[in-house]
């Protein structure tokens, strides 16, 4: 698929930088605005786009607003002669549009965007992990495959979806282990839920070649830390596809993880 070939309309864009998405579609989009610089300037678009609406409407201007114009819908649209559904259409996308203002209105004034507490939906969802890269502008999200390098600081994110108990490690190029959550202790680390949380250290790339894979894996049950660390090495050790091999694991242990390329 070339970035041509790729196609999302503005309220698909709006629900994914809500995180509002099936996991596969987030991940699909993630994978494409690492490559599509199109993609990237429409994003940055929408973002200025609802920054400017913020600064100028509270919530509960936009509240108002949207209910003021539903009420004046509603009363424009009683039952006539001549009535017909297409004159709906037109009612229907200017509604779509002012709640979706609404709702990012709310939520971003709730938690900033980029916010390691924002409110994700998790129903249906699979632990997963997501990392940013520190900037002067602040927190850069990055899509998996994405290029890093070497002093590169990184925050870790983890979404716990209805996992319970997680460890998070990270395998380079040189096949070195580094582990991240939890910071000590044989067992795995109890998952905090509702939503986007970060782990509170960030982490620096060093000059290790090729690759950086973080691994989270997750159990309804604890486990020990070592159980993740042994995989992970092995699968160092062994080098061959260390890029997107999974990890060994015994049952009952669901893993995910993100590539950075160096």
């Amino acid at each position: 698929m070339t970035p041509n070939d790729f196609h999302i309309g503005d309220w698909e864009l709006e629900q994914f930088l809500l995180g509002e998405l099936p996991e596969t579609r987030l991940r699909e989009i993630e994978r494409e605005v690492a490559q599509n610089a199109s993609l990237k300037a429409r994003i940055a678009a929408l973002k200025a786009s609802n920054e400017e609406i913020l600064s100028r409407y509270t919530p509960e201007m936009v509240a108002r607003s949207v209910a003021s114009k539903a009420a004046r819908l509603a009363r424009s649209e009683e039952p006539r002669r001549g009535w017909s559904w297409w004159r709906l259409l037109p009612v229907a996308a200017s509604m779509a549009m002012i709640l979706m203002v609404a709702a990012v209105a709310y939520l971003a004034n709730l938690k900033p965007f980029g916010d390691p507490t924002e409110t994700i939906q998790t129903k249906g969802l699979e632990a997963h992990l997501r990392i940013y890269r520190q900037t002067d502008a602040g927190p850069e999200r990055l899509a998996p495959e994405e290029k890093a390098e070497a002093g590169d600081r990184l925050q870790i994110r983890y979404v716990a979806a209805q996992a319970a108990y997680g460890v998070i490690v990270s395998l380079d190029g040189r096949g070195s282990v580094t582990r991240h959550f939890p910071p000590h202790g044989k067992q795995a680390g109890k998952l905090e839920t509702g939503g986007e949380i970060a782990l509170p250290h960030g982490y620096e790339l060093d000059e290790a070649p090729h690759f950086e894979r973080f691994f989270i894996v997750t159990s309804a049950k604890p486990f020990e830390v070592q159980t993740v660390i042994d995989a992970a090495r092995k699968l160092g050790q062994a080098q061959r596809k260390a890029d997107e091999t999974k990890l060994v694991l015994p049952d009952g242990l669901a893993q995910s993880s993100f590539l950075l390329k160096k």
